[in-house]
């Protein structure tokens, strides 16, 4: 059982930042995570497949604990974090990105309730161009709302909001503790550095309510992350690429999640509908269709070799 926390109480919190060859990156990421207010009582640096030292002195002159996993992947390294970590929530966020000083603030709180498993944050880009949103919007750049809002098993089609709409990404989150007593972690098969590079947190959120837990996404818990890449063509070759991982997913929705099959179908569906009767917007940049449809006919066979490979 989760341990009901006093109104008055704020639960301790541990900062896990997994990083792979970003010197630079990390020591702002760090420099950012210094002016939390409130503080982190810890802050961890995994280290993911490393091929130098440089993270390992980073974390050093930062006074954040040093943790080196020699396996890549994004999913692992938090895993790994998670493990480390001494804090009853355990935060996560990106070597790239900036947590907002009033982060934790917001984030911490919400974890009153005993039910909530994860916390997800907004996470904010620079300013963009805005004939090229329908591009960061396939990214999946942006999308996210304004309001709060908790979801559970109880919440009017809970899958199609924890499987497909942008609740949340795995840069701003915070998970409690004791729940990976109950739950095997990220999906180490999938993730940055797999060879599904994605939906990560959607494979978290759905195993979470499946378990009987509740999630919160709170707007006010913000996150910079740089829009990297920014021209057009890196765009479009970075939301192909995401589209392949889209149709990977779904593959994997598909033949490991057989109770949700219709819902799955029912998505797919309503989106070709979608994309056969809807233009984009005027002025609006988007991938060509042929490429498009490529990218989605990849898909299950990634998923299929992932498979094998585990």
């Amino acid at each position: 059982m989760l341990r009901r926390a006093e109104s008055t109480e704020v639960p301790t919190v541990s900062v896990v930042v997994p990083t792979h060859n970003r010197n630079s990156d990390l020591e702002r990421c760090l420099a950012t995570i210094r002016r939390l207010d409130p503080p982190a009582d810890e802050v961890i640096v995994v280290d993911s497949a490393p091929t130098g030292e440089g993270a390992r002195e980073i974390a050093a002159r930062w006074r954040a604990r040093y943790v080196r996993e020699e396996r890549p992947g994004a999913s692992r390294a938090r895993n790994c974090g998670a493990r480390a970590a001494s804090g009853e929530i355990v935060a996560f966020t990106d070597d790239d990105a900036a947590p907002d000083p009033g982060w934790l603030g917001t984030l911490l709180p919400e974890f009153a309730d005993p039910h909530v498993a994860l916390v997800a944050g907004k996470v904010i880009v620079p300013a963009m161009q805005p004939q090229l949103n329908r591009l960061y919007e396939l990214c999946g750049f942006i999308g996210q709302g304004e309001d709060r809002f908790t979801l559970d098993a109880e919440t009017p089609q809970w899958f199609e909001r924890a499987s497909f709409l942008p609740f949340g990404l795995a840069l701003n989150l915070a998970i409690r503790r004791s729940v990976f007593e109950h739950w095997g972690g990220f999906d180490e098969r999938i993730g940055m550095g797999t060879r599904l590079p994605g939906h990560e947190e959607q494979r978290a959120f759905l195993d979470l309510i499946h378990l009987g837990f509740r999630l919160v996404y709170a707007p006010a818990a913000c996150v910079l992350h740089p829009l990297v890449p920014k021209t057009k063509e890196e765009l479009r070759l970075r939301s192909l690429l995401r589209i392949q991982a889209s149709a990977a997913y779904i593959t994997l929705l598909l033949v490991e999640e057989p109770r949700h099959r219709r819902e799955v179908f029912a998505y797919v569906l309503h989106k070709f509908r979608g994309r056969s009767s809807v233009q984009p917007p005027e002025n609006q940049v988007s991938n060509p269709v042929l490429p498009s449809y490529w990218a989605r006919l990849q898909g299950p066979g990634i998923y299929f070799r992932m498979r094998r490979e585990h």
